[in-house]
C-alpha cells in the first residue's frame, strides 16, 4: 500500500474535493483539513503543477488558517498561472486561424488542450503549445517563417518557434515512429483519415 506524508495527504484531499475523486480511499476524508505546514503544501503543489487546482479545494475556514503572507503568495501565483493560460489561449486561437486559413489541418496535443477537461481550465499549468500538422509539417514551418518568425528545426521530434510570445512545438510525428513499426503504420492511417481541429 502507498504511504503519504501528512502534507501529501492534505494536498490529495484538496485535489479529491475538486475532482470529486472519492474512490481514492487512502486520502483523508476529514471535513476540515488540518494541515500542519501550509508552506510545504504550497511548495509540493507547485512542484506537481497543481497549485491553482489545490486552491480550488480549500474551504473558507481552512483558507483563514493559512498565514496571511502565504495566502497572498498563493493567490498571486494562481493569478500568474491564469494569466499564462490566457496568453497561451490567445496565441493558440490566432495560430489556429492562421494555419486553417492556409488550408492546413492542425491537431492540438497535450498541454492547453487537456485544460478543457479541468473544472477550471485556466488552472491547468502548461509550458508551451504542441501541435501536429499531419502531412504538412514543412508547409507549416514555411508558413510561420513567412510571418517573419524564426523557426528552429534542429530538434529531431519537432520544430520550435515563438508565436505571440508563446513557445510552439510543431511535432513531426504524432506517435513514436522512429522506434516502433506499429506506430508508423498507425500514424500513416491517422494522416490519411485524420481531421484537423477547425
Amino acid at each position: 500500500m502507498l504511504t503519504f506524508s501528512d502534507t501529501e495527504v492534505c494536498l490529495l484531499t484538496l485535489l479529491r474535493r475538486v475532482l470529486k475523486a472519492d474512490h481514492f480511499e487512502y486520502v483523508s476524508k476529514e471535513e476540515v483539513l488540518d494541515c500542519k505546514d501550509w508552506c510545504e503544501l504550497i511548495d509540493v503543489a507547485a512542484a506537481h503543477g497543481v497549485l491553482a487546482v489545490a486552491m480550488e479545494g480549500l474551504k473558507e475556514p481552512e483558507w483563514q488558517k493559512i498565514p496571511a503572507e502565504l495566502r497572498i503568495k498563493w493567490q498571486l501565483s494562481v493569478e500568474k498561472i491564469e494569466g499564462r493560460y490566457q496568453k497561451q489561449k490567445m496565441a493558440y486561437d490566432k495560430l489556429l486561424g492562421l494555419i486553417c486559413a492556409n488550408g492546413i489541418k492542425m491537431r492540438l496535443l497535450k498541454g492547453i488542450g487537456l485544460s478543457e477537461y479541468y473544472p477550471v481550465p485556466s488552472h491547468r499549468e502548461c509550458g508551451d503549445i504542441d501541435i501536429f500538422l499531419f502531412d504538412d509539417y514543412d508547409k507549416g514551418n514555411r508558413l510561420i517563417e513567412q510571418q517573419g518568425i524564426k523557426v528552429d528545426r534542429t530538434g529531431f521530434k519537432h520544430s520550435k518557434f515563438r508565436f505571440c510570445g508563446v513557445t510552439v512545438e510543431n511535432h513531426k510525428n504524432l506517435l513514436n515512429v522512429a522506434l516502433n513499426k506499429y506506430d508508423r503504420t498507425l500514424e500513416a492511417g491517422i494522416a490519411q483519415n485524420g481531421k484537423g481541429r477547425e
